[in-house]
């Protein structure tokens, strides 16, 4: 069974993007998955409403998985 993709179908609608306040130089695994979780954190802990904007690095390579997920990580 596959999981549905996520998108911003799945936010409420009273939900507000954080504030765009991190510039992140690339998008792989890591940085989404455990940087990007501490902002996360911090923002639900502490309000610390900082968005992250992910800049790609390098002219090779893709984000069509993030394109799809409409920048949810």
């Amino acid at each position: 069974m596959l999981l549905p993709i996520l998108n911003k179908q799945f936010l409420s609608a009273s939900y507000t993007s954080p504030t765009e306040k991190i510039i992140q130089f690339g998008g792989g695994n890591f940085l989404r998955a455990f940087v990007d979780w501490m902002v996360a954190q911090m923002n639900e802990k502490i309000g610390f409403d900082a968005g992250i904007v992910i800049v790609k690095p390098t002219p090779s390579g893709h984000y069509d998985d993030l394109i799809q997920q409409e920048g949810l990580v």
